[in-house]
Parts: C-alpha cells; structure tokens; sequence
C-alpha cells in the first residue's frame, strides 16, 4: 500500500493528480519527472465503486432505517464516509501506462 511509483523513473506520483484523476471521471495522469502517462486500471475503478457504496447501500441505509435516523443526518453521514474513503484512495488505486505504438511502457 502506498502512493504508486512510475514504471520508468520510479518517482513516487503526486496524491494530488491521483485525488484529481478519481474526481475527473478517472483521467489519465502523467509522471511530473518523465511524463509517462498512466490509467487507472479497470481493477481499481471496481474496488473504487465498491468501496463507497457498499458500505453506505448495504450497512448505513439499513441501520439508518432501523434507529430512525432523519435523512438528513443519514446523508451527511453517507458524505463524511465518501469523502474519507476518496481521501484514502490514491493510496490503494492502481495504474497502468498506456499503450502506445502497440506497446505498454511498464
């Protein structure tokens, strides 16, 4: 577990351009050091999805029912969880380089 390193340079990426790429519909991201450019891989896009709303469909909407929470608190809870989870993300995604020229820069 860790900030992902470049395949080519082996500079650690930024948090930064990660939280962004996850946040901007996962764009690619480039090394700031060799501009290799990645993807995220299609692994880390599932556990992504997984990762908020499980949790939030499957444990906090049924417990939220059944303590008779107002919705209101419910939501803010469900935002505080989302928002915590993305902050800890760019430490457990993955990329992958993208393809060029039939190729894959790794």
């Amino acid at each position: 577990m860790g900030i992902q390193k470049c395949g080519e340079c082996k500079k650690r990426l930024k948090w930064s351009q990660i939280f962004k790429s996850l946040n901007l519909s996962y764009r690619p991201i480039s090394c700031n050091h060799c501009g290799t450019k990645y993807k995220i891989t299609f692994a880390s896009r599932i556990l992504t999805g997984l990762l908020i709303s499980i949790p939030i469909v499957g444990v906090l909407t049924p417990f939220a029912i059944s303590q008779s929470f107002t919705i209101p608190f419910t939501i803010t809870v469900a935002l505080i969880y989302a928002l915590l989870i993305l902050l800890i993300l760019p430490f457990l995604v993955k990329y992958e380089a993208l393809v060029k020229n039939g190729q894959q820069n790794t």
